[in-house]
């Protein structure tokens, strides 16, 4: 049994009835249903209305699809909330604040876990007053999984309890947001097993929600959150793991995640363009045997100064820091000085296209 709950409205929920035999009236349905969102009057205009995947495979995973969002009215509009249709689909925009005549994308995430034949999702999108903007909408055609737990949940936690992976990047996750990710998790045994979700981070925004229990055979999710107030302006990469106690005992296994801390994004005018070279510097011992020292040049091949928001230098001496400007066609050599023979410096930038990197020094 699974635990998770998916609901849908109106002629969403007939795909749910007939996945396996879609009729030519269902079909129409969903040509009528697709139509009447793409006709409703609004003050944005998307690429698509809806996007179909094809047939896929639900062991290849998560499906993404980037729609386009153009503010076709005199004023600002500043998207709100995106209400997925069940939570097995997400959407995220790029950027919140749309002048008149400005575009952004809207990336929808469907994961087809538990499908079996016609998919259809929908994500609404509405303003900051909670007006409906846009719907969006996917349909896949699910090609499912070997049925038995065991090959869908093919990482041994602990025991009994299996997950269908245990790795799950955030990637960026900007001020003020709240990123969702979900593992598929269940227990193949003939008991009942109990389960702790255990962070291993601290202050790191990092919120945990993992069943109690499990009942035999049952499927359920561990519920990954990254919620980033808006006040609390940090930059940073975080890497953190999330360990299990399973019937009281430590599980050997734990799930390994992590997300990039940012500001907001700008993609207003002029922009910088960050380039660096080479990809990693060579350290080279100092005379006297005194520690290391490595070069990385860092240019600019925008039309705007690039700004270094934030560096991190783990302890070794380097010649820029938070603040650091450099002008559009105008290059730095970040030059290091470390006791250790590797080295990994952290710069967070206002590059919209590459806001955050990691400068790479070895011996």
């Amino acid at each position: 049994m699974v635990s998770d709950k998916r609901t849908n409205i109106g002629f969403f929920a007939i795909f749910e009835n007939h996945m396996q035999k879609p009729s030519i009236t269902i079909l129409l349905l969903f040509f009528l249903g697709a139509l009447s969102l793409c006709a409703q009057e609004s003050s944005v205009i998307v690429s698509e209305a809806s996007h179909y995947f094809g047939k896929v495979k639900e062991a290849d995973g998560l499906l993404t699809h980037s729609f386009n969002i153009r503010n076709v009215s005199a004023q600002t509009i500043t998207i709100g909330t995106l209400r997925p249709s069940c939570e097995c689909i997400k959407g995220e925009p790029r950027k919140k604040v749309l002048e008149p005549g400005q575009t952004t994308d809207i990336l929808v995430t469907l994961d087809p876990s538990g499908g079996n034949g016609l998919m259809f999702r929908t994500v609404d999108v509405f303003d900051k007053e909670g007006d409906l903007l846009k719907t969006l909408a996917v349909t896949a055609d699910i090609v499912p999984m070997d049925g038995s737990l065991e090959a869908r949940y093919p990482v041994v936690i602990s025991g009994g309890l299996r997950a269908n992976r245990t790795v799950m990047p955030f990637g960026y996750v900007r001020w003020g947001e709240d990123a969702v990710r979900n593992i598929r998790i269940a227990n193949i045994s003939d008991s009942r097993i109990s389960i702790e979700a255990v962070p291993s981070g601290g202050g790191s925004g990092l919120i945990v929600d993992c069943p109690k229990t499990l009942e035999p055979m049952e499927e359920s999710l561990l519920t990954l959150q990254y919620k980033l107030p808006e006040g609390v302006k940090v930059y940073e990469a975080v890497e953190e793991t999330v360990e299990f106690i399973v019937d009281g005992k430590k599980a050997g296994k734990t799930v390994s995640t992590g997300c990039i801390k940012l500001g907001p994004l700008n993609e207003d005018g002029p922009q910088p363009a960050m380039q660096t070279y080479p990809s990693e510097a060579r350290l080279k011992r100092r005379a006297f045997g005194k520690g290391y020292s490595g070069t990385i040049e860092l240019s600019n091949k925008g039309k705007a100064d690039l700004q270094l928001l934030k560096v991190y230098s783990q302890g070794a001496e380097i010649n820029i820091g938070d603040g650091t400007l450099i002008p559009p066609g105008g290059k730095v050599e970040v030059k290091v000085i470390s006791q250790s023979p590797q080295l990994k410096v952290e710069i967070f930038t206002n590059d919209p296209e590459r806001p955050y990197k990691e400068l790479l020094y070895s011996e």
